[in-house]
């Protein structure tokens, strides 16, 4: 019995220690070069959502993380690029919230596809920030839409769909963790 409590407490060390990670001296420097180099409020954390890979910067503790896959397997791990009734999306938030930094706090976010994010009809606080309650609303709207209507968005960007359903799992994955009221969505 003893044994087996040593074999669980193992496993569950390991996958907190490969859930995120602190990234090396030279991939970090690229990732705050680019942060630095953005018009983004320094009380914000930063997530950078990329094709392959997913970047915190946590602000208070001047850490960067990074969470292995991006866009292309989240889309591919969690079928988001099927038809609705086949996506996996309440798994796909709740696996990225495993994989969060627990000190991220209220965020912008970067990345390709961020311009698709909210959409004229949601208002900005500020100019700036998406509220938590909106981004809901707009991505609960989204996760239940077929591939065709995603494809014709107004952005003009025939790969919306391969972008925005994983895009809204991260951020809301994010909101989820950090318990924030809103976000910054980096134009």
């Amino acid at each position: 019995m003893h044994m087996d409590m040593k074999d669980d407490a193992n496993e569950v060390a390991n996958n907190l220690e490969n859930a995120y990670h602190s990234i090396n001296q030279t991939e970090d420097m690229r990732v705050r070069k680019t942060i630095m180099g953005l018009l983004i409020p320094s009380d914000l954390d930063v997530i950078h959502i990329g094709a392959h890979s997913i970047h915190i910067f946590i602000r208070q503790d001047d850490t960067t993380f990074r969470i292995q896959g991006g866009i292309c397997e989240l889309n591919q791990q969690f079928d988001l690029l099927e038809p609705p009734h086949q996506r996996q999306i309440a798994t796909c938030i709740k696996w990225l919230s495993c994989r969060l930094p627990p000190s991220l706090q209220t965020f912008a976010v970067i990345g390709d596809g961020v311009q698709a994010l909210c959409p004229p009809q949601v208002e900005l606080e500020q100019h700036m920030f998406c509220l938590r309650e909106d981004f809901i609303r707009f991505a609960q709207h989204i996760a239940f839409q077929e591939a065709r209507i995603l494809q014709t968005n107004p952005i003009g960007d025939s790969n919306c769909l391969q972008k925005d359903v994983a895009l809204h799992c991260v951020i809301l994955a994010g909101l989820f963790k950090s318990g924030a009221s809103k976000f910054m969505p980096y134009f």
